[in-house]
């Protein structure tokens, strides 16, 4: 309600869609709206889609409020916190178990969240340290301590969102030669992620498209 009331009286004219992904994020808004018509539990589903419309607003007015820095510095801090709050408590009594088969690191949230905020947390101090006039130290120092924490979070897809988004940022902000390398090491890695999942199938695809 919050970010509504603010959406409707700002004056700011930055608000529009912007290309592609403006648009395919509106599209994923509406697709999920649309889910309810075919769900097997419409008020579940409800629900969820409420949250996300509520989520989303919040964030809308977040781009309209803040500049793109002064957004990242925003979730830098808020997950940095975050952490920092979950980490306190498992120090003060068993302590970090990262050799125990079953242990995840968590908290005072499930791992899989967990996983998602060290993953926004290490994107957020990465992208700092390479626009920050200085400290930048720091913020790589975040972002390693934040790797690891993710690591022992056992969060595979936080994980994999991670790397994928560290690569994809780092390529867009690097020269064009190293763009290039990121580009190839991107098919090889795709490559290798398609065999993984489809085994023989995709062995036998690749081969009937090479002849």
């Amino acid at each position: 309600i919050f970010a509504l009331f603010n959406l409707l009286r700002s004056k700011s004219r930055r608000f529009q869609i912007n290309g592609l992904l403006g648009w395919l994020i509106l599209f994923y808004l509406v697709w999920a709206a649309l889910s309810i018509t075919w769900s097997i539990d419409p008020g579940f589903t409800l629900k969820r889609v409420v949250i996300l419309i509520l989520l989303s607003l919040g964030a809308l007015y977040v781009a309209d409020r803040f500049s793109l820095q002064e957004t990242i510095t925003l979730v830098f801090f808020i997950t940095a916190i975050t952490l920092l709050l979950g980490l306190v408590p498992v120090l003060a009594t068993s302590g970090l178990q990262p050799f125990t088969s079953y242990w995840r690191f968590g908290g005072n949230m499930h791992p899989i969240m967990q996983g998602w905020n060290c993953a926004l947390l290490l994107l957020s101090a990465f992208a700092l340290s390479k626009t920050a006039e200085q400290n930048r130290a720091v913020y790589l120092g975040i972002a390693f301590i934040a790797f690891l924490l993710l690591v022992l979070t056992r969060s595979r897809m936080a994980f994999a969102s991670c790397i994928m988004g560290s690569a994809v940022y780092w390529g867009l902000t690097s020269s064009k030669r190293y763009q290039a390398v990121l580009f190839f090491l991107g098919i090889i890695i795709f490559g290798c992620l398609m065999y993984f999942l489809l085994g023989n199938e995709f062995r036998g695809v690749s081969e009937n498209a090479i002849s």
